[in-house]
């Protein structure tokens, strides 16, 4: 079985650059959805992350806000709590390469849906579905 094209540093570098900086995650928000992310833990952050930034036209978006809106959705303890969000403070560069990140996080992502129309197809092609 082969594994499927993700990229977790670029996911985690994203994430770190939109709990540092709101233009990071305004432009982030532009290029992927919460399904771009390949790592579920990373998809619950992405959300939590886009619904503060669609509440308000100033946000304040940072570890602890993002931690206690993880907390109050049940979700805190499944993204393995505020360490791990610090934790992705550390995988940030530069916040300003945002852009570039979430360049690699959607093209893996579309790797893996293009992987999965292509193994959809030759399922369909199979003799036993070929009549």
């Amino acid at each position: 079985m082969d594994i499927p094209r993700s990229a977790p540093d670029a996911e985690m570098a994203v994430l770190g650059s939109m709990l540092i900086e709101e233009q990071a995650a305004r432009t982030a928000k532009l290029y992927l959805t919460e399904l771009d992310f390949y790592v579920e833990k990373h998809r619950k952050i992405f959300s939590a992350i886009v619904e503060i930034l669609e509440e308000s036209s100033r946000p304040a978006i940072d570890l602890v806000i993002v931690g206690e809106r993880l907390r109050a959705a049940g979700q805190l303890d499944s993204v393995d709590g505020t360490a791990y969000l610090s934790e992705l403070l550390h995988k940030v560069a530069y916040a300003g390469h945002a852009e570039y990140y979430a360049q690699i996080v959607r093209k893996a992502s579309l790797e893996r849906q293009v992987e999965r129309q292509l193994e959809f197809t030759a399922r369909d092609r199979t003799p036993e579905n070929v009549h």
